[in-house]
């Protein structure tokens, strides 16, 4: 079985999200595990989906996270920092 940190340094220097998919136990880590495959070790930095990133795809897919789900929770938590922030009124 290949360990987490193999397969991180594999991902990166190839691009192969395959060779994540497939770790055994990746299903089976801690999410704050699965994060260390992130950039930034936290979905909130990640890019669009006009930007295609393996690590991000893996960290989700492997996570059960839908796309849609992903982009509706992202906006949700932008919106309401700007309305905390004062950018913003509730409703607009």
């Amino acid at each position: 079985m290949m360990k987490l940190e193999t397969a991180i340094k594999r991902i990166r220097r190839y691009g192969i999200p395959e060779e994540i998919a497939i770790v055994d136990n990746l299903p089976n880590l801690p999410v704050s595990e699965v994060f260390k495959l992130l950039c930034f070790h936290n979905l909130a930095y990640c890019c669009g989906q006009a930007n295609p990133c393996p690590y991000r795809d893996t960290v989700l897919r492997t996570c059960g996270i839908s796309w849609k789900e992903y982009v509706e929770t992202k906006e949700s938590a932008i919106a309401q920092l700007l309305l905390n922030k004062g950018f913003m009124q509730d409703g607009n």
